[in-house]
């Protein structure tokens, strides 16, 4: 039988908890009526997330349990934004307690490629955002077995500093060995769908055992956009890229003390491809956005639509969000792919769900 423990975060020192007392144990005990009520609550809560259609608060929402006076919900991903779509679609009981990493807890991990004839190496050095798993070859060259468990970390680069990625928290306690001359793939999951993986760099981290020293050892990758899928005469799919900001683009934004919109060029020729537009957000607010884009035209004095290669735009029903605040989001629009263009003036039209509301913004370029 496998032993299952939990790791919320690992690498760090340990806190002295504090003694229990008499009169914290009187108030910890509930009565027969409280926990039936909590029991009952549980299994109903354990019901609706079973029936959800929403796969992505099913997949965050990853385990749950009865406390002393509350319900514990496990969270892969616990920031406001989850929490609230977690009460709004599956239950809001002033009773729940939601626990799990932010994505924001810094990493501070260093760990080697290579130690002696061992080394951990990605299969390929960059995989997409869209990606759900990551994998790393661990090669032993060296004389000795190499033990290793099944738990792991991951950490994603932002602003130069290094934070841990929400990853898998439940590992098993059992060590695999690897003997000389061995390899061996490990399995990273990346969670797209809770995660929001930005283009960027990646760090992946698995301890292991040689000789009777521990070593961590690092493998780092990068994540990049998914390549954008080329029109058919039928329909399309009308995605765009989400592309890390240009280091000038955050400078620039350092002056702005409002919501702002504003594409990388004033002027395109027109054999443009795509246009990258960046998006301010200073508030403390996240955004929330779907998919859906548009691109219009200035003629006869009035905004119309752009003409598309298209008659059926297909768009998927999904959100997505921005990270923390203050944010810079950067927007690749394959204003090509999508459309027939010419000489003249230009905006690209997008909606952002902002602190209750919706925020229609636009920003202007030219064809030339």
């Amino acid at each position: 039988m496998k032993t299952i423990i939990c790791l919320s975060c690992t690498h760090k020192r340990h806190q002295p908890q504090p003694k229990e007392t008499p009169g914290k144990e009187l108030a910890n005990s509930i009565s027969d009526a409280e926990k039936e009520k909590l029991t009952a609550l549980l299994d109903e809560l354990r019901k609706r997330l079973e029936a959800t259609t929403d796969t992505a608060l099913r997949i965050n929402a990853f385990g749950n349990g009865r406390e002393s006076h509350t319900i514990r919900v496990d969270l892969l991903l616990k920031t406001p934004e989850w929490e609230k779509r977690f009460r709004e679609r599956i239950m809001d009981s002033p009773l729940l307690r939601f626990d799990g990493p932010d994505g924001q807890e810094p990493c501070e991990l260093k760990g080697v490629n290579q130690t002696g004839n061992v080394s951990l190496a990605p299969r390929q050095t960059s995989f997409s955002t869209s990606d759900r798993q990551a994998h790393f070859i661990l090669q032993n060259h060296s004389i000795d077995t190499v033990s290793y468990g099944s738990s792991y970390q991951l950490a994603y680069e932002k602003d130069e500093k290094w934070y841990y990625l929400p990853t898998d928290r439940f590992f098993t306690l059992e060590q695999t060995s690897l003997l000389p001359d061995g390899e061996t793939t490990f399995r990273a999951n990346l969670y797209p769908e809770i995660n929001r993986n930005r283009p960027g760099r990646y760090r992946f981290f698995k301890e292991i055992e040689i000789g009777g020293q521990k070593e961590l050892m690092m493998a780092e990758f990068k994540l990049a956009a998914p390549p954008i899928k080329p029109p058919t005469s039928k329909g399309l799919s009308y995605e765009y890229g989400l592309a890390a900001p240009d280091s000038t683009q955050l400078r620039a934004c350092a002056e702005l003390q409002d919501i702002s919109i504003w594409t990388e060029k004033k002027v395109y020729p027109l054999d443009v491809s795509s246009v990258d537009v960046y998006v301010w957000n200073p508030t403390s607010t996240p955004f929330s956005f779907g998919r859906r884009w548009n691109l219009e035209m200035w003629k006869k004095g009035k905004w119309v639509a752009a003409k598309c290669k298209a008659s059926v735009i297909l768009c998927k029903d999904d959100e997505m969000s921005g990270g923390t605040t203050p944010e810079l989001l950067c927007f690749r629009f394959p204003v090509s792919q999508w459309h027939h263009l010419e000489k003249g003036k230009y905006r690209i039209c997008k909606s952002f769900s902002h602190d209750g509301k919706e925020l229609a913004l636009n920003a202007e370029f030219e064809i030339k």
